[in-house]
């Protein structure tokens, strides 16, 4: 480039020509550190500031290839530069291949690895990697831990095969219903040959088709109550097609990791069929005894119109009434057989409906009007045992017939109380009679008395081991207690 000479320019050019030259040379060298441009053949100035200014476009042109080789992590490239520039580029490339081999050592698990150049980064990057070592301590001990927990299971899991499959309790293992385990107990039960025919298949198939919903049901109630342990009965069919009945003990396993079922199953067909046999010998023996209590009211009955046929021969009236009171206590214990015959509780007796029977029929038999005579009977479904109830009702039979003999025979009119209850806190029956006649005359002590209903009610009270409380309250008031005695002999 040829520079004109200053006294050839106008006056105003002098000063304008450097400022361009500069001007030039500025964009030239903004062009090239932006565009990444080539340097062109002809450069602003004069010859000196061309080979300075493409000096340092070289020098910038070369700086900025090998920045972006270094940013795209090409760290062996061979950096010409001189002077400081290039110095720092090399010292830059040298600080960056050497954090790429210690990230690459880190990356393999080196966490030994630290620097000490870049300064306020190389403060962040140890931290770093302290926390990588320090993660990685933990991780390490966590997966010692998982390692352990496994192991247990396994040991666990082998422990259960064990037991399982030496048991001599048929036993299967399922997860939603299908087999993962099964004994060989439970292969014999169900005269099963091989293993494979049962694992990985589902339990169902071995259920009854008439129990199946059954089943469901009772897996379904032990889901829902969240119980440890399940018990019930089930029918299943044997590889042979035979029915055998099982009873079903269930509980939760984990096995194989697997959330599980255990199933203990034992056959119980032999139990079924004698508990069937005893029920129809039960069966029997209630129908024999129902025929029996039967045959003795029958019996009773029979004594008691025997009774009253020879009591039409009797003149002497006091004697008839012998005859009576006679065929009263056989009529109370012959309405206490029919009560048993006519119940399906052959042992037990509904006390208050009875009493009812045997007051009503006593007013009947001394031929008094049922309207005249109040009965209040209260016993509130209280049951008695036979043995007991024999007794006790031959006393309420006395106590009854005496109230209607004495107590009403000038007005004819009168009430009867009945209270019978049975204390199952003292396991203790208690009677309390009471009629609104004029009770015992002063001059009589019952129980030193000569007459025969006292002397049963007193007797009777006895044998029940129980106690007689006598006194006159606006009538006769009896309380009399007695305890259940599952030994008591019936009379």
């Amino acid at each position: 480039m040829i520079i004109p000479k200053k006294n050839n320019l106008p006056s105003n050019a002098e000063d304008e020509a450097p400022e361009s030259d500069l001007k030039q040379a500025l964009n030239l060298i903004s062009s090239v550190i932006q565009t990444r441009g080539n340097i062109p053949d002809i450069l602003p100035g004069t010859q000196e500031e061309q080979i300075l200014l493409r000096s340092i476009l070289m020098t910038l042109k070369s700086s900025q290839y090998h920045l972006l080789e270094i940013s795209d992590g090409k760290l062996d490239s061979n950096i010409e530069l001189r002077g400081t520039f290039g110095g720092a580029l090399k010292h830059l490339q040298s600080n960056l291949r050497h954090l790429t081999w210690k990230t690459q050592a880190i990356a393999k698990g080196d966490f030994s690895q630290k620097i000490d150049f870049l300064h306020d980064f190389s403060v962040a990057f140890n931290s770093m990697v302290q926390e990588l070592e320090d993660a990685k301590k933990t991780l390490l001990l966590k997966n010692n831990e998982i390692q352990e927990v496994n192991r247990s299971l396994f040991i666990s899991t082998e422990q259960y095969k064990s037991l399982i499959l030496t048991s001599p309790i048929s036993i299967c293992v399922i997860n939603n219903e299908t087999v993962l385990l099964a004994n060989p107990a439970f292969l014999k039960l169900l005269h099963i040959s091989d293993e494979k025919q049962v694992v990985s298949n589902s339990f169902i198939q071995y259920i009854h088709p008439d129990k199946i919903d059954h089943f469901l049901e009772q897996m379904s109630l032990y889901g829902e109550h969240e119980v440890n342990w399940n018990h019930f009965e089930e029918e299943m069919i044997c590889e042979n097609g035979e029915v055998i009945n099982t009873e079903f003990v269930v509980t939760d396993i984990i096995f194989e990791n697997k959330p599980s079922i255990l199933f203990f199953i034992y056959d119980i067909t032999t139990r079924k069929k004698h508990e069937l046999q005893i029920l129809n010998s039960l069966q029997e023996k209630e129908i024999l005894l129902k025929e029996v209590y039967h045959r003795v009211k029958n019996n009773l009955q029979i004594i008691w119109s025997l009774l009253s046929i020879q009591s039409r021969q009797v003149k002497d009236e006091t004697v008839k009434v012998y005859f009576i009171e006679c065929q009263n206590r056989i009529k109370s214990l012959a309405l206490l057989h029919e009560n048993l015959y006519r119940t399906d509780n052959l042992r037990d007796i509904n006390y208050g409906q009875y009493l009812t029977q045997i007051t009503t029929n006593l007013v009947q038999n001394y031929c008094y009007n049922s309207k005249n005579i109040l009965l209040e009977i209260e016993a509130f479904d209280t049951t008695i045992p036979l043995s007991h109830a024999v007794p006790c009702s031959l006393i309420v039979n006395e106590m009854v017939t005496n109230s209607l003999k004495y107590a009403f025979n000038e007005t004819g009119k009168g009430t009867i109380r009945i209270l019978f209850q049975y204390d199952h806190a003292n396991k203790i029956y208690f009677l309390d009679y009471r009629d609104s006649g004029p009770g015992f005359p002063d001059e009589i002590i019952p129980h030193q008395t000569k007459s025969l209903g006292i002397q049963l009610i007193y007797g009777l009270t006895k044998q029940l081991k129980g106690t007689v409380f006598q006194e006159n309250d606006n009538g006769v008031h009896y309380i009399i207690k007695f305890p259940f005695n599952p030994d008591q002999d019936e009379i």
